[in-house]
């Protein structure tokens, strides 16, 4: 796997919890923004 490839899986990652906790988004990279949309719209 290459280094770009776990730093958007990393932001994915941070996105979707930083929206399952509640709190504000933090970053505006695109990775994050679709990993935090995500776990709202899902719901979990």
């Amino acid at each position: 796997m290459k280094t770009y490839e776990r730093n958007l899986i990393r932001d994915f990652a941070r996105g979707w919890n930083d929206a399952a906790m509640g709190r504000p988004p933090t970053r505006g990279c695109f990775a994050y923004v679709q990993g935090y949309r995500d776990s709202l719209r899902i719901g979990l």
